[in-house]
């Protein structure tokens, strides 16, 4: 995760190439998915204040909310 983020300039053109999408990958969002609530928000705790710092959006959700409506919002 780390890795690829800290050299995504060398990494995407790669990474583009190899799933063969139509076009290219310029956002990028993490998405954590914990299998409970309680899992979901231990995740958004140990999170707290880092996503201010992140370069891309980084969301926090459930299992179940995942499967029930996966184009929802999170």
């Amino acid at each position: 995760f780390n890795e690829f983020f800290s050299r995504k300039e060398e990494l995407l053109p790669k990474y583009d190439k190899k799933v063969g999408f139509e076009h290219p990958v310029k956002a990028w969002k993490v998405l954590f998915i914990g299998s409970n609530d309680a899992k979901a928000k231990k995740i958004l705790r140990d999170l707290k204040g880092e996503e201010n710092h992140a370069e891309v959006s980084v969301m926090v959700t459930t299992r179940q909310e995942a499967n029930m409506d996966p184009y929802g919002d999170i």
